[in-house]
């Protein structure tokens, strides 16, 4: 892609209304995470001074799906508040995120990898200035796939799938599962059900009288 100059980013003319809080006109977009990125910024809320961490996320290889302008940078940074509450912008990316994850993986091991990321509507979170919830847009994460994803983990997905579930609840899992579907070859094993047969054989998961499969520890 052909490297443009910044300088033919920038005008005084055609700007847009209003401020936008996602700070980046993307609006779905497939990239490679090169890196996260740290920020402390102290804000004031109230009259009182409060200090937020955000995080960055530095995208290379972006693939623009949608935008609100056009978007021809192959980078894409998108910044992001921290917040340990499950109601806020970083817990709708987080809960979108861990769906896609092996058990043990977080934010940091999914750097290297190809994700898919798209802002989704009607998200009801607080608003301090409002004090009260109103809808919001919010990140998710679609896809994370690629280069950073380990492969060797595929195993422990499927048996996280496995236990606990009969053969039709784990079919049905595992070939909607992303990590599954990233190797054709699981998921012909999946498919063929050799992949489940040979796990009891090896003593690894054992089925119960309903059915029920198992991981032994």
């Amino acid at each position: 892609m052909e490297q443009l100059d910044p300088l033919d980013m920038i005008s005084f003319r055609n700007l847009q209304d209003g401020f936008d809080p996602l700070g980046t006109p993307l609006r779905e977009f497939r990239g490679h995470l090169e890196a996260l990125e740290t920020e402390s910024v102290v804000a004031n809320y109230d009259g009182r001074e409060v200090q937020r961490l955000y995080v960055h996320f530095k995208f290379t290889n972006v693939d623009v799906v949608t935008a609100q302008e056009p978007y021809d940078l192959p980078i894409a940074d998108v910044r992001l508040p921290y917040s340990n509450n499950k109601r806020s912008a970083w817990g709708v990316l987080a809960s979108s995120a861990v769906k896609l994850l092996v058990e043990g993986m977080d934010v940091r091991d999914t750097i290297g990898t190809d994700q898919h990321w798209k802002v989704t509507d009607n998200h009801m979170l607080w608003d301090g200035r409002q004090r009260k919830e109103v809808p919001r847009q919010c990140w998710e994460v679609l896809e994370i796939g690629g280069a950073g994803q380990v492969q060797v983990d595929v195993m422990v997905r499927v048996k996280d799938l496995l236990n606990g579930a009969t053969i039709q609840q784990f079919n049905s899992a595992a070939l909607s599962d992303p990590i599954i579907r990233s190797n054709p070859e699981i998921q012909q094993a999946v498919i063929s059900r050799t992949l489940v047969n040979s796990l009891v054989e090896k003593g690894e998961v054992v089925v119960d009288d309903n059915g029920v499969y198992h991981v032994m520890q």
